[in-house]
């Protein structure tokens, strides 16, 4: 049941119940509520858990906040209605009953979920990991080098498969579903990014996870050469351009996916900060990912000052690379090692 039909259902339930009928049943409706709050949900849980692989913290929130038990309230209601018409006594009392167990266990429990939900250890840590759209060859080179607790979004099953095979947690669908981006918990992340090859897409996904779910950051992949969004769209809504300028991202994925090109982890050891990560002779074949600084991982953007002992993430391709290496120690980096993510 959504969450639409959900209210009206307690709208509906609220329209026919007084709140004379609901203090009638007194302290041995109250008692029935916590009986079936306290012992008959958590029994409930128990044994519909039995045999899963599920911890007691797990099973102790279960039994704490589920199953609310909303379709068979629907139920009730009808039924006593139904016995209201017949003539037949108690079918006002079992309505007020049904309201009072749904206020109960939404009121109680139901703004309780969080606190218990911390209490128990359960609750995901906010600002924490990221969330891409894109399983993509690109994507998944992202996902790699940002490293922390990252989730994957992407419509084809195959490219799905291809990031749970390398141990990344996935949802299967439309990155711009409501209900995929609430599964994805887009607010408690530290940042969402847009790595598709269509760059509207990676728009819309930013900018919804911004307006709606209040991410903290949110970076958008723009295409090279194409025409259709600049950078002042994406920084009209608090973006920011992922990999610093528009780039080549079909390209990319593709290089990558050809074994064309490999992600490398490089040490800046210049004594001024710099910002300059591409030069114009080195395009096409140098593409930054992410920065560790400290502790921390970030995606790199166009606001991206390199400071002494970062570690930046990088893509070079196999063609030209020499040439690439050699700018790159002119310009103060140096090797270090495999991919930020890894380390």
């Amino acid at each position: 049941m959504c969450s639409s039909d959900l209210g009206l259902l307690f709208v509906l339930l609220a329209a026919g119940v007084r709140v004379a009928e609901v203090a009638a049943l007194g302290w041995a409706g109250a008692g029935l509520v916590a009986v079936l709050m306290f012992v008959v949900r958590p029994l409930n849980v128990l044994v519909g858990t039995w045999g899963t692989d599920l911890d007691w913290r797990e099973k102790a929130f279960l039994g704490w906040l589920a199953p609310r038990g909303i379709v068979a309230a629907a139920v009730s209601a009808l039924f006593a209605q139904t016995l209201q018409r017949e003539g037949i006594a108690g079918g006002v009392e079992l309505q007020a009953m049904v309201f009072l167990v749904i206020a109960a266990t939404v009121l109680v429990q139901g703004l309780s979920g969080g606190p218990v939900a911390a209490l128990l250890g359960l609750r995901r840590p906010s600002n924490r990991g990221y969330v891409i759209l894109g399983a993509n060859p690109l994507g998944l080179a992202l996902a790699g080098a940002l490293g922390e607790e990252i989730l994957l979004i992407d419509s084809n099953p195959q490219a799905c498969r291809a990031a749970e095979a390398e141990g990344f947690r996935v949802l299967h669908g439309s990155g711009l579903d409501r209900n995929l981006q609430a599964r994805a918990e887009l607010d408690t992340r530290a940042g969402s990014l847009g790595v598709t090859t269509n760059e509207e897409v990676n728009l819309l996904f930013a900018r919804q996870a911004k307006k709606d779910f209040k991410a903290p950051q949110v970076w958008v992949a723009l295409r090279r050469g194409h025409l259709g969004i600049n950078e002042e769209a994406v920084h009209r809504f608090g973006g920011h351009v992922l990999f610093g300028e528009p780039q080549a991202v079909d390209l990319w994925a593709l290089r990558l996916e050809r074994g064309e090109a490999a992600v490398e982890s490089w040490s800046y050891g210049g004594e001024k900060p710099y910002a300059g990560l591409v030069a114009a002779d080195r395009d096409l074949r140098l593409l930054p990912l992410a920065v560790r600084r400290g502790r921390g991982v970030l995606p790199v953007d166009e606001a991206l000052e390199v400071q002494k002992g970062d570690l930046l993430s990088l893509v070079i391709a196999r063609e030209g690379r020499a040439e690439v290496l050699d700018w790159l120690a002119e310009q103060g980096w140096s090797p270090a090692g495999g991919p930020l993510g890894g380390d």
